[in-house]
């Protein structure tokens, strides 16, 4: 039997011998994501337990969800003690911690229930897209201290880490022959960012996809450009899935292989897309914030839970979203042109990706109609009038635009990389 028949064989034989909790669960999430049952049924079990168990919701009717207010992270902080369930108090619960690019830690807890449903949703999700339970992966991240693992548990799971924190060539190259000489590893998992970063080192390289033995490659954490995928694509002749997750919650979409639409994960959470400036439905094809019900954390539900995350939905039924066109960044990151209307990430990577000179961008707003363009890039190419006639098509013909070449543009500390920064001070 090979290795990874060894582990996908011992986890099931573990889960059976604790209940088959997992099998269940995969069973009622392939259910649910064909339509053969209906997630909605678990929404009124959960508002009359919130009601009855959670005080920040005890004086709410629970019998409509639109009654629940629309709750941000900075609420749960300021609240922490009110968003708990009062039913286990000493349950033994899982907790989970995130602070993103903020630096502002914040941390959740999820009962047994709820923890194992969070493991279904990432096997299935990874085996509907060609990443079996025991394959062999790479996993690029930014490895703090908090992620550091012992040497037993990367065994079991199979996998080698890569630090992207300082992600230079030498690090690419090490990464790249790694990719080559081992032809046991399948899967790549990693920031979006992070292999946008790689891939561009490849094509410089003169590499293709007779040199790689890739099955599948899963993007995580930051926004990938569909420009990216397609050439991720090319250059290891698989599929790219760009999965979306958090802390927090759980995974919560993914693109199909070769499709650009995210298909979201209605059988473990209910989406709304709400108005940047109201909590009314988002038009279809209009940006929106993010609002996600979790359907299954009873220890500290989140109930409308603002994501801080904007995306675009063509579903005409705005009370039964099922799959998102585009995820257009986070409401923090988002610039505005000098007629103060909102630029995200992707709309400024529509006017960039063309210039194949640009390794890397970041695009930075310091005042109303002040902004500034960093680029890594190869100075015979370098073109500054070329690029600021591309900004000024977004932001307008009175933008003032200061270009800059930079040798690097460093990530965030939690790894992830930014394309656009707001430092205006003027509130979007």
């Amino acid at each position: 039997m090979s290795g990874k028949g060894f582990r996908s064989l011992s986890y099931f034989a573990l889960d059976y011998l604790k209940g088959s909790k997992i099998r269940k669960n995969l069973i009622d999430i392939d259910e649910k994501m064909n339509g053969k049952r209906d997630s909605l049924n678990e929404l009124p079990n959960l508002l009359k337990y919130v009601n009855e168990n959670v005080p920040y919701y005890q004086d709410i009717d629970e019998t409509n969800l639109y009654n629940f207010p629309v709750v941000k992270k900075n609420d749960i902080m300021e609240n922490f003690d009110a968003f708990q369930s009062k039913e286990n108090p000493n349950a033994d619960l899982h907790w989970v911690s995130t602070s993103g690019s903020t630096g502002v830690p914040f941390k959740a807890n999820q009962n047994a229930k709820k923890r194992n449903r969070t493991i279904a949703d990432l096997i299935y999700v990874h085996n509907k897209n060609g990443w079996h339970l025991g394959d062999k992966y790479v996993y690029l991240r930014a490895w703090v201290s908090k992620y550091t693992v012992s040497k037993l548990r990367v065994f079991l799971q199979n996998y080698i880490a890569v630090d992207i924190v300082n992600f230079n060539d030498e690090q690419k190259e090490s990464f790249r022959k790694l990719l080559k000489n081992d032809k046991k590893i399948k899967v790549v998992l990693g920031y979006a960012s992070a292999m946008e970063n790689f891939v561009h080192y490849l094509e410089e390289k003169g590499d293709d996809e007779s040199m790689f033995n890739i099955n599948v490659i899963f993007t995580v954490s930051d926004n990938l450009s569909d420009s990216s995928k397609e050439k991720l694509e090319r250059m290891f002749g698989c599929p790219v899935i760009n999965r979306y997750s958090n802390e927090e919650l759980g995974v919560l979409a993914y693109t199909p292989a070769y499709c650009n639409t995210f298909t979201l994960n209605t059988a473990s959470y209910y989406f709304e897309l709400l108005k940047l400036n109201s909590d009314e439905p988002a038009e279809p094809g209009e940006i929106g914030r993010l609002v996600i019900t979790d359907l299954y954390n009873r220890s500290m539900p989140f109930i409308r839970y603002d994501t801080g995350d904007l995306a675009i939905s063509h579903d005409q039924d705005r009370n039964h979203i099922t799959h998102l066109t585009s995820f257009q960044g986070r409401m923090a990151d988002v610039i505005q042109d000098v007629s103060g209307n909102i630029i995200t990430a992707p709309i400024v990577n529509n006017y960039l990706a063309d210039f194949h000179d640009i390794g890397k961008y970041q695009l930075i707003q310091h005042g109303e109609m002040e902004y500034e363009l960093k680029v890594v890039c190869n100075t015979d190419l370098y073109n500054v009038e070329e690029y600021k006639r591309a900004c000024k098509q977004f932001l307008g013909g009175k933008a003032i635009i200061n270009v800059k070449h930079v040798e690097n543009i460093p990530v965030e500390k939690n790894g992830e990389y930014k394309t656009i920064i707001n430092r205006c001070t003027k509130a979007i």
